[in-house]
């Protein structure tokens, strides 16, 4: 990706590095994002190893179907950088990521979900995972992969006709985890799943990137805490972005 970007000249939608240069975009604003709110909370030397994790994939997310550690490290640094955004004094610990939620410490497990299969398979062991640690918490999903295989460009087109896209995704998740979720988490403490989506998009002008999330209780009777965490949680994600 390097070599493209230094090419030092615009590179045209026929230029056969175009996908490279049109995936920089996505991956310029994520760590954009993420330097700005976890360089003053993390010690540099920390965070410079936490990056090196980040570019062990493919220049392009559709190669790695199978195992995608730097791209799945890159996002669980965005979901601590919106954390960090959002004051939840966030620290790179099991399962994922340990936020601090008025006073209480919670667990987040991030997951990258690149098949209907790897769905299930994600969100159980994610399940395991907070058990394992706090083991009160939360599941936060990016289905960018499952929902997008082909990195396709995002249509342009309104933000209600996107966000209703979105939600039929997440519901068509819920459709799929609800036979077996109550289940699953009938015996733990897991408040709510998280389900954010990126595109790269062209305005006509210049390419960015739209994000988009929405989210599912747990919580028995009064959602308290889970209203507390995402209200938080939407207070740190990037903007432009659609929350539903």
């Amino acid at each position: 990706m390097h070599a493209v970007l230094s090419r030092g000249k615009v590179i045209s939608s026929q230029d056969k590095d175009f996908q490279i240069a049109r995936e920089s975009v996505r991956d310029i604003h994520t760590l954009e994002f993420v330097f700005e709110h976890l360089a003053p909370i993390c010690k540099s030397v920390e965070l410079k190893k936490c990056l090196k994790h980040c570019v062990k994939d493919s220049v392009l997310p559709q190669i790695d179907r199978t195992n995608s550690p730097g791209r799945d490290f890159q996002f669980q640094l965005f979901v601590a950088a919106i954390c960090a955004k959002a004051g939840l004094y966030p620290e790179l610990l099991e399962p994922d990521i340990i936020v601090n939620l008025n006073g209480a410490k919670r667990a987040i497990a991030v997951k990258r979900i690149k098949s209907e299969e790897g769905l299930i398979k994600r969100f159980k062991y994610a399940l395991k995972q907070i058990d394992n640690s706090v083991p009160v918490g939360f599941v936060v999903m990016d289905i960018s992969p499952l929902a997008n295989p082909q990195n396709e460009d995002l249509p342009n087109v309104c933000d209600a006709e996107l966000s209703r896209a979105h939600r039929k995704r997440c519901q068509f998740i819920g459709t799929m985890l609800r036979p077996q979720m109550m289940e699953w988490i009938s015996e733990r403490q897991i408040m709510g799943l998280f389900i954010i989506d990126h595109y790269l998009q062209f305005d006509g002008s210049e390419w960015g990137v739209r994000s988009f999330t929405d989210a599912i209780s747990f919580e028995r009777g009064v959602s308290s805490e889970f209203d507390c965490f995402k209200r938080e949680f939407d207070s740190g994600f990037p903007i432009p972005s659609t929350l539903i």
